[in-house]
């Protein structure tokens, strides 16, 4: 992974390089931390350049286009040697979008070669924008996320608690005071028969509402009777 990492970082660095001016390779650079592996966010760019944050960010998008477009061009005319055409081969090459299991590739590349990165805002987009068309960009980038979401979601237990958590603790039910409801606490389906077959004996009140209940019930029949 970081010898991936190595060359990623010398072909995109090249790309750029070869299409714009020093200051705007220095910008896109210092964004995806292409120098020291330091990720550094709009504001910290703006701020060292003396632009606005929606100029970095214009500037940022731009590159990529440009690279994508000049690069899939080069590969057209069966010119590999250029940058642009070089970093797109590789990154086809490195994740074979026709081929299954293209989406799991991309996000270990993420995470093993771009750590740095922010995974879902940064890293996961600008793979995507280097290897898919501007046509299905917005698909396979949501595919990808739902992809990687699903890959993080698998890092917690059943009830979403923190991998490691047993089971019998994660799935316990919580009453209204949020006590743990121990598995001693809980109805046993087998204690009716135990008992010879009968259910507990009720409270006094318990009592008292059931015959209360059951008064109420003829009194309704007799009324219904006489109705008739």
């Amino acid at each position: 992974m970081e010898e991936a990492a190595r060359t990623f970082t010398t072909l995109f660095s090249r790309a750029l390089e070869e299409n714009f001016p020093e200051r705007h390779c220095r910008v896109v650079q210092l964004r995806y931390g292409l120098i020291d592996g330091r990720y550094h966010t709009l504001e910290q760019i703006a701020e060292r350049y003396h632009l606005t944050r929606e100029r970095i960010r214009q500037m940022v998008a731009k590159s990529l286009r440009i690279i994508r477009m000049r690069g899939r061009k080069n590969l057209a005319q069966g010119n590999t040697t250029r940058a642009c055409a070089a970093l797109l081969l590789y990154v086809q090459q490195l994740f074979k979008q026709e081929e299954p299991g293209y989406l799991d590739r991309m996000i270990a590349f993420a995470q093993g070669a771009l750590p740095h990165l922010p995974q879902q805002s940064i890293a996961l987009p600008l793979l995507v924008s280097l290897l898919c068309p501007l046509e299905q960009e917005s698909g396979c980038l949501r595919d990808l996320l739902e992809r990687s979401a699903l890959e993080a979601a698998r890092g917690l237990g059943p009830a979403g608690e923190k991998a490691g958590t047993p089971v019998h603790q994660a799935s316990q039910p919580r009453p209204l005071s949020g006590r743990v409801v121990s598995p001693g606490d809980r109805p046993q389906p087998g204690a009716q028969e135990a008992d010879g077959g009968h259910p507990p004996e009720r409270s006094d009140r318990g009592r008292r509402r059931g015959r209360l209940g059951a008064h109420r019930l003829k009194s309704a029949v007799r009324t219904n009777r006489r109705r008739f």
